[in-house]
């Protein structure tokens, strides 16, 4: 059984447990019953529990826990900012959200916490003691130096907490596990700063390892860049704006020109139109899309009455478009579908779908649309 969570229920320690996929129903329950046998239990029939502390993982919540605490400390002791709160996020990056005035703007809250950034990181070089203490809550120094909230009401006797240079940089109540000294953090990085609420501004960061993993999976995402954008480190944003700049370019003259074929196939297709029986059948193409057959279908029926002509137009990816006369589309758009063996939907004198055979019924659909 692996501990995922530990509470104070009822005064009784109570574990939350993940059992391995493979334990069955009665053998859970006999675990649960402490029903121990085997190599489980004792000679008594007492359940055995062996425990084992996941350590990278207990010390790398150690590390970012840590780094909350001196970030916390240096924005309030430096710059008069409270924390509001904080998340280990997930296995790259936490972020604490602290209390900023209404009236700063990105910019100017990025620059202090550079400053922050850089403050705690001196901490980390200069090795700083972290160490765990208690202080009875009526002591006169808890409500001078003491960084706490949120304490019970009524709460009497000692309380434990965490002290950086022995308190001469920070003193907060926390029951967690922390480094030694802050030089087992290595190094406290700030990434992505966003201002969430008016006065709530989140900065995210890693440190100690999660940092190292960070920076490593940084640079190799840029060595692959750099061999795909064939250039240098320093060239990849020129290079992705070139990218961007030509594919802007590309996407209009594509546009331009696809509105160029549709004008000239609206042309062909109302011709068809008249001398068919006011029916046209036309295969746009497999690379052609639903847009490109509604941009083509509203280009003919500019040009032809809707009330008077029926057009299918099919596509990529097995995808066609019905359309014409409100009255005979929306009854026999259903039944157009099944003659391709496809299936879709709509209304007002349009019915699109798809049918997986829809090439090889266009003969039999051409002329059951000149029946109507």
């Amino acid at each position: 059984l692996h501990v995922t969570d530990a509470q104070n229920i009822n005064e009784i320690c109570v574990l939350f447990c993940r059992a391995p996929l493979s334990t069955d129903t009665n053998q859970l329950s006999g675990l649960l019953l402490n029903e121990g046998n085997g190599d489980n239990g004792d000679d008594n029939g007492e359940l055995k529990i062996t425990q084992k502390i996941d350590w990278d993982r207990r010390f790398d919540l150690m590390t970012q826990h840590s780094a909350q605490h001196l970030v916390s400390a240096v924005a309030l002791g430096e710059f008069g900012i409270n924390t509001h709160t904080f998340s280990l996020g997930d296995e790259k990056l936490s972020y604490i959200d602290l209390i900023i005035d209404e009236s700063w703007d990105k910019d100017y809250a990025s620059d202090i916490f550079i400053k922050i950034e850089q403050k705690a990181n001196e901490h980390i070089r200069n090795n700083l003691p972290m160490t765990p203490t208690w202080l009875d809550v009526d002591d006169p120094l808890f409500e001078t130096k003491v960084r706490s909230r949120l304490l019970p009401e009524g709460i009497m006797g000692p309380i434990r907490l965490v002290e950086i240079a022995n308190g001469d940089i920070d003193m907060n109540t926390c029951c967690g596990t922390h480094v030694k000294t802050l030089g087992q953090l290595q190094m406290i990085k700030f990434f992505r700063m966003e201002k969430v609420k008016p006065t709530i501004f989140r900065v995210y960061f890693a440190a100690a390892k999660r940092l190292m993993d960070v920076m490593n999976d940084m640079y190799n995402n840029q060595a692959s860049l750099t061999s795909m954008l064939s250039c240098q480190e320093t060239e990849q944003v020129q290079r992705v704006t070139q990218l961007l700049e030509y594919k802007r370019n590309t996407t209009i003259e594509m546009k331009n020109l696809r509105e160029k074929l549709c004008a000239s196939q609206a042309k062909e297709i109302v011709e068809k139109c008249k001398s068919n029986n006011h029916v046209a059948v036309v295969d746009v193409g497999e690379d052609m899309d639903m847009a490109y057959m509604t941009m083509l279908s509203n280009a003919v029926m500019e040009q032809i009455p809707k009330e008077e002509n029926i057009l299918l137009f099919v596509g990529g990816s097995d995808s066609f478009l019905l359309v014409g006369t409100p009255q005979k589309i929306d009854e026999n758009g259903k039944k157009i579908a099944e003659l391709m063996e496809g299936r879709g939907g709509g209304k007002n004198g349009k019915y699109q779908g798809k049918a997986p055979k829809i090439r090889t019924a266009l003969d039999d659909v051409e002329m059951f649309l000149k029946t109507l």
